[in-house]
């Protein structure tokens, strides 16, 4: 069974997203679907969204060759009965204060107080997973784990002192591009770039637990960075040649540390 209906897919997302306006161009409809859509959307997904001989009827022609939309309101989203099952459980998961505020949460509770969770956290058995987590309730670190997040959608500079895994304090200028969860060790962690004079020092990784501050500079990082630039940045010069033996199941544990 799908959690998910397929209505809330693809190509009906981006068929939504461009419905959300009452007048729209060829231009727009190429853009979105290239963005959003798959790496082969763009070459049959615009012809059906525009008005043809074979189009998805969503469109017609305007004044000035706009499109305008043949419905009259916004698509709405109604949300399943499974889905809502799903967003139950979801609420009740301590790291769901991290991406939502308090009184939204409380809301979602209101609105689903009818609704049996699709599982519950006891359901769950984890074995190999350190003790020591982060602690997602903590009021500064909710504080700081929301500022690092903005930082990382909108590419600020921003100010960090943290202590370093080594015990050190470490205050630096960073941008933060990515950050990841590590279900093994319960915590979250930042890739990052540190800044000199506004240039890229160097690449590190700073867990979102040892942050003491975070200080956002009103400044944006303009330089285009990827995620495969960073990973090369941290590579060694020479690679590692590892031999495996079957001691101990060796060679399984090696595999299942190492799939990911």
């Amino acid at each position: 069974m799908n959690i998910f209906s397929e209505i809330y897919g693809t190509y009906f997302r981006i068929a939504a997203r461009l419905l959300e306006n009452e007048v729209t161009d060829e231009k727009t409809v190429h853009e979105t679907v290239l963005r959003e859509g798959f790496r082969d959307s763009v070459l049959f997904m615009p012809q059906k969204l525009i008005p043809s001989g074979e189009d998805w009827g969503l469109f017609r022609w305007g004044n000035n060759n706009m499109l305008r939309r043949i419905t009259k309101k916004v698509p709405v989203k109604v949300l399943t009965k499974l889905q809502k099952m799903w967003l139950k459980a979801k609420l009740s998961d301590p790291r769901i204060r991290l991406f939502l505020e308090d009184d939204v949460i409380e809301n979602l509770k209101e609105e689903l107080a009818d609704v049996k969770p699709l599982y519950r956290h006891e359901h769950f058995r984890l074995t190999d997973r350190h003790a020591d987590h982060d602690d997602y309730s903590d009021e500064k670190y909710i504080a700081n784990f929301r500022a690092a997040l903005d930082a990382v959608k909108k590419r600020k500079i921003v100010d960090i002192s943290f202590m370093s895994g080594h015990g050190k304090r470490v205050s630096g200028r960073f941008v933060l591009l990515k950050i990841e969860f590590s279900p093994k060790n319960g915590k979250f962690r930042a890739y990052c770039y540190r800044l000199s004079n506004d240039k890229i020092k160097n690449s590190g990784l700073i867990n979102i637990g040892r942050i003491d501050t975070i200080t956002d500079t009103e400044r944006i990082f303009r330089t285009p960075v990827s995620m495969d630039d960073y990973f090369s940045s941290r590579k060694c010069s020479a690679p590692a040649v590892i031999r495996v033996t079957n001691e101990r199941n060796g060679v399984e544990r090696f595999m299942l540390e190492f799939a990911p």
